[in-house]
This record gives C-alpha cells, sequence and structure tokens, in this order.
C-alpha cells in the first residue's frame, strides 16, 4: 500500500485499467494494470500532439468486458481490446 501510495503521490501513474474477474487462468479475481509514465507535461510525441495531463490520472472500467471461453476462464476480443486502447 505504501508503494502504491508514493507511486500516486509521485505523479507516475498515468492510467489504470480494471479487468475482469477470470481473465487469468492461475486466478479468478480481477486484476489492475497500472501505466506509469514519468512525464505527463505534454508536448510531442512522433509528432503528435499531447496535453498536459500532470497531477491527473485515467480509470477506464473494464469490468463487463470480455466473454467466458469455458466454465472458469473469460477472454477479452480483439473489439475490447481496441476499445480499451482507443480510451487509453
Amino acid at each position: 500500500g505504501d508503494i502504491r501510495k508514493a507511486m500516486i503521490e509521485a505523479d507516475l501513474v498515468d492510467c489504470m485499467v480494471s479487468l475482469p474477474s477470470q481473465l487469468f487462468y492461475n486466478t479468478q479475481i480481477p486484476a489492475c494494470l497500472w501505466f506509469l509514465a514519468r512525464n505527463k507535461a505534454g508536448g510531442n510525441h512522433k509528432g503528435l500532439p499531447l496535453r498536459n495531463r500532470t497531477n491527473e490520472v485515467l480509470f477506464i472500467d473494464a469490468r463487463e468486458l470480455g466473454i467466458m471461453i469455458s466454465r472458469k476462464q473469460k477472454e477479452l476480443s480483439d473489439a475490447d481490446i481496441a476499445k480499451i486502447s482507443d480510451t487509453y
């Protein structure tokens, strides 16, 4: 908890994606992806303008995405992955 708190206070967390449960074979609990960025000040990246995201964290709720591929496991479709990546 202290490490996560320190990352947030240092403004290193750019985005958090809540994933559905049963997505991974070895556990049925939901997972959360953390995307980190040292520089959220904006500018240009490969010719594309980036807005200033200082002191902001994007939260993406993807818990309702995915389809069951077996009795115990869920899978994200290509459309689900595209939806998450397009949002980010």
